[in-house]
């Protein structure tokens, strides 16, 4: 058994671990442990010799990588709510890592066989309801990471460098120049998706200089990445940057923000018709603020990329409210965004 306290048996109330042996120095050995040993699992799963069922495919990924959630959710808890420069530190060398491990478990060849082997014999399983739905959802994420793509087109430059390798900004532009590279093909994809993390600034945010500013050069930086590399193709380009919230209008005690609501999304791109700001300002007054602490949100993110959607790509706007965003005929696609 592991003498990492991290990865030992908790017992604090509710199965919770004593929060006092989760110090910064436990954390990293935590993870190399738990990532090794989901490894393990994973190999074991793909090259298994027996042909694939569900128990030994889909139930037996469900039940792997359980030491790995576990530490994951207590550091990013901690992350999230009582950070520190230590804690930054880890955080800063683990994410590489962590998008590296997911990476390879959803681009593992053998693996994947197996699931889609499950997939197109799923109507013969005798899977129930939930079974069917898990297997679907397997199926859904591992293609939409590329698994079903040839080799060449997975794109080795898309891959996250090893930890520290030029840090965050720099791992901006790597992955963009990457992503660049495999759309300008002419058989490459029309569509991707790209997500930067360590955009979480609960504390030293900084203001023209800092954390935040930093991570804003590496998003500039990669868009002039996206713009290089497309080369004339960029002129019929739309790139949407958008989060998932915003943040607080306040700083709080170490000098960062909190989990908001308002925010702003980003359009960039040959295709756009830019210069310029589309907004109704609500004003930062005290008595404009969404729950008093937070911007009042006043543009529905889903008609934003709706707009794009259906002036860029053709698509239909019923498509748009039933399929691509369900149950949203209320949001209707925001126009004049297009070129």
């Amino acid at each position: 058994m592991t003498s990492n306290p991290l990865l030992s048996d908790w017992t604090g109330a509710h199965g919770l671990p004593e929060f006092s042996v989760a110090t910064p120095d436990r954390f990293r050995p935590a993870f190399d442990e738990a990532l090794a040993a989901h490894r393990a699992e994973i190999d074991a799963i793909a090259a298994g010799p027996a042909p694939a069922t569900f128990a030994n495919t889909i139930e037996a990924l469900e039940k792997s990588g359980r030491a790995l959630d576990r530490v994951s959710n207590v550091f990013f808890v901690l992350a999230g709510a009582d950070t520190s420069d230590e804690i930054e530190a880890v955080e800063r060398d683990i994410s590489p890592l962590l998008a590296r491990h997911s990476n390879a478990m959803y681009l593992n060849r053998a693996l994947f066989a197996r699931i889609a082997d499950l997939w197109a014999r799923r109507d013969t399983l005798g899977l129930n309801a939930e079974q069917a739905r898990v297997l679907e959802r397997y199926h859904t994420r591992f293609v939409r990471a590329g698994a079903a793509l040839d080799k060449a087109a997975q794109g080795d430059d898309m891959k996250p460098r090893r930890a520290g390798a030029g840090g965050p900004v720099q791992q901006m532009r790597l992955v963009a120049r990457g992503a660049a590279k495999l759309m300008a093909a002419d058989d490459g994809p029309r569509i991707a998706a790209l997500a930067f993390d360590g955009w979480d600034t609960h504390a030293n945010e900084g203001g023209p200089v800092g954390r935040l500013a930093n991570l804003l050069s590496g998003l500039d930086g990669a868009l002039a990445e996206f713009e290089s590399g497309l080369g004339a193709h960029w002129r019929d380009t739309v790139v949407v940057v958008a989060t998932e919230f915003g943040r607080t209008v306040r700083i709080n005690g170490t000098e960062g923000t909190d989990h908001g609501t308002g925010t702003i999304a980003l359009l960039a791109g040959g295709a756009v018709k830019g210069g310029r700001v589309i907004a109704n300002w609500p004003t930062l007054k005290s008595t404009s603020l969404y729950e008093g602490r937070d911007l009042a949100p006043t543009t529905d993110l889903r008609a934003v990329i709706k707009g794009v959607l259906s002036d860029h790509l053709g698509i239909s706007e019923n498509v748009l409210a039933s399929s691509v965003f369900p149950d949203s005929a209320s949001a209707k696609p925001m126009r004049g965004l297009i070129v």
